[in-house]
């Protein structure tokens, strides 16, 4: 490469940036795992120095900007910061090798795609389709989501490019008539209505409403290889070289080159962008005025053991007691002092677990074992994990991702998949003492794909689940109560209709909910916001948030007694009035689960680890009191 990392004429200007216009800053990626951090985009940590079964392909970032995953060649995620392991394909056997990796809006799941089109999807993410199995004239190189999570493009090494789920197809670079083998990458539009495409000598191509931008290819500077494209905003792009030269397009800056740092590397094999800076309004307050419970002040969580699971989902019957799942095949339980050794069940991935006395837990997720995605089921009794007798799996894509048990045992999960003759839609499962049953449970009117992600039931005759509509470039959130009258579905009152999600609910009675999540303001990229929402025993209302950047877990021992997780390893409590700082508290996780089963004690775990966590003094608190009370 003759010219890297540096700014073209005239482009000096477009440094400046206008909060939510320009992303922060991006990262660089080695084959050897090596990150570099350039602008506002913020180190937290590599693989460079550590032994790896196969090279480093490419990289997602989380969508607040504190973390990143990075993808082997092998299908091995490795996540950082605050984004969480959701699984991986690594030790499976794969028909081709893993080229790109890219992640849903709300940080919750990821797709991998291999060279030969299958792609592999993991936590919220949704399977929308592949090109495994089919023929191509030329390999994938690239996946790109679009901005809802509603789908996603593959791009080919030829410019072909495959649309599924929500993502449009627009054109390619074969339909111009144009003969390539060298394309690297697609960038989309920030409306998801077009999208850029790359080549490794730098000639990029504008598609749907993209800004037209002028690349590098035909204009004097000799490029052979660029290996990877972000957007940088509305209308701009960048450009990486296997030196780590970057290159601004359009309005994009330039926030420095490993070249201009006189770093020698020739192994750089893709980029992400930093989400743009940006000082969203606030979520506003909910209730009917009066003193009552608040937010404590958040404090960091560190799991510390080592030989603690990473935790996708955690249960808790109490201080002698816990469940966890790790997003994979493995299930794990603490006996009061450690976390044992855990059991496996072959070609299934668990996202949720739910635990009564016993103690019995059902743990539920995905499953390949016996073909195509369906959802999958476990069952822990007598001291001994195993697949959950007379379990009704789903299939053609169907996933479980959040389970509650209630005293009985009555069990519910809730997920998407297709029930009977009908269409891909919400969906529940229900364990009654053994007993399985699957329904379709309804959602508002929209013309998207319904999800539920959480299910909270306090008893066998009343569940809350809390859920999102994928359509188009949206995500909203929405919401089912399951009474004496079967389910019924609500939409919520949010302040950002369309960019917000509810990621975990908590019902210590039937008449007083709380669900977290998270909202992000346009114009996008922003760092999200927490969202809280809390139910009366009638309606939903929007309630006050703690001051954590976002919410992805939330646990009640009783109303107005409860502790929710979020971004930075954050934990915060309702009703207390301050937190001891637990001891090397280190805030480079997510907190995405967390089980208190009773005052005094909680089960805390995310992307390293759980472990014991003792919330402040929370009560008493009246039967009636509710957030924004």
């Amino acid at each position: 490469m003759v010219v890297s990392g540096v700014m073209h004429a005239g482009e000096a200007a477009a440094t400046a940036r206008t909060a939510g216009s320009v992303a922060a800053g991006y990262w660089l990626v080695a084959a050897d795992g090596g990150v570099f951090a350039f602008g506002g985009a913020r180190y937290a940590g590599s693989m460079g120095g550590r032994a790896l079964r196969a090279p480093v392909v490419g990289m997602a970032p989380a969508p607040d900007g504190g973390g990143y995953w990075l993808v082997g060649r092998d299908g091995g995620v490795f996540a950082f910061g605050d984004a969480r392991f959701l699984g991986s394909m690594g030790g499976r056997a794969l028909r081709a090798p893993v080229v790109a990796m890219a992640a849903t809006p709300d940080g919750g799941g990821y797709w991998l795609v291999a060279a030969d089109g299958g792609v592999f999807a993991f936590g919220d993410a949704r399977f929308s389709g592949s090109m495994g199995g089919r023929p191509l004239r030329a390999p994938i190189v690239a996946i790109a989501a679009t901005p809802g999570g509603g789908g996603y493009w593959l791009v080919a090494a030829d410019g072909g490019v495959f649309a599924f789920g929500h993502a449009g197809y627009v054109s390619s670079v074969p339909a111009l008539g144009v003969h390539r083998a060298d394309v690297v990458g697609l960038a989309p539009s920030p409306d998801g209505a077009g999208y850029a495409v790359a080549a490794a000598d730098g000639t990029v191509w504008a598609f749907g409403d993209t800004a037209a931008v002028t690349g590098l290819g035909g204009h004097g500077v000799e490029v052979h290889d660029i290996t990877g494209l972000s957007a940088a905003g509305p209308d701009g792009y960048w450009l990486v070289g296997r030196d780590g030269g970057v290159f601004g397009l359009g309005s994009a800056p330039f926030d420095g080159s490993l070249p201009a740092l006189h770093v020698t590397v020739d192994d750089v094999v893709g980029m992400a962008a930093a989400p743009a800076p940006a000082s969203p309004p606030t979520a506003p307050a909910g209730g009917s005025g009066g003193p009552g419970p608040v937010w404590s002040a958040p404090v960091t969580f560190d799991p510390g053991a080592a030989a603690a699971p990473a935790s996708s989902s955690v249960s808790c019957t109490g201080p002698g007691f816990c469940a966890a799942v790790d997003g994979g095949p493995d299930l794990w339980t603490w006996d009061g002092a450690a976390w044992g050794s855990p059991s496996a069940l072959a070609g299934d991935a668990f996202s949720a677990v739910s635990c009564t006395a016993g103690p019995v837990c059902v743990a539920v997720g995905s499953s390949t074992s016996a073909g195509p995605l369906a959802t999958a089921a476990a069952v822990y009794q007598d001291g001994a994990w195993g697949p959950a007798p007379g379990f009704v799996a789903l299939p053609a894509g169907a996933g479980l991702f959040g389970v509650s048990c209630a005293t009985g045992p009555v069990c519910v999960a809730v997920g998407d998949g297709v029930v009977g003759a009908g269409s891909d839609t919400a969906v529940a499962e229900t364990d009654d003492a053994g007993a399985w049953s699957a329904t379709a449970v309804p959602a508002p009117a929209a013309t998207g794909v319904a999800t539920l992600q959480s299910v909270s039931c306090p008893t066998p005759a009343f569940c809350a689940a809390l859920g999102t509509i994928t359509e188009g470039p949206s995500a909203a959130p929405f919401a089912d109560v399951l009474g004496p009258g079967g389910w019924s579905a609500s939409a919520l009152d949010v302040v950002a209709p369309g960019l917000a999600v509810l990621r975990s609910v908590s019902c210590p009675t039937p008449a007083w909910c709380v669900a977290v999540g998270a909202e992000t303001f346009p114009p996008s990229p922003q760092p999200p916001v927490p969202l809280v929402e809390a139910f009366d025993g009638t309606t939903w209302s929007p309630a006050p948030a703690p001051s954590v950047t976002a919410l992805s877990s939330v646990s009640c021992a009783a109303p107005a007694q409860c502790v929710a997780g979020g971004a930075g390893g954050a934990l915060a409590a309702w009703g207390a009035v301050g937190w001891s700082t637990p001891a090397d508290a280190d805030g480079d996780a997510t907190v995405t689960s967390v089980s208190c089963p009773g005052a005094g004690f909680c089960m805390a775990g995310d992307n390293v680890g759980a472990s014991v966590v003792t919330p402040p003094p929370l009560g008493p608190q009246p039967a009636s009191e509710r957030p924004g009370a």
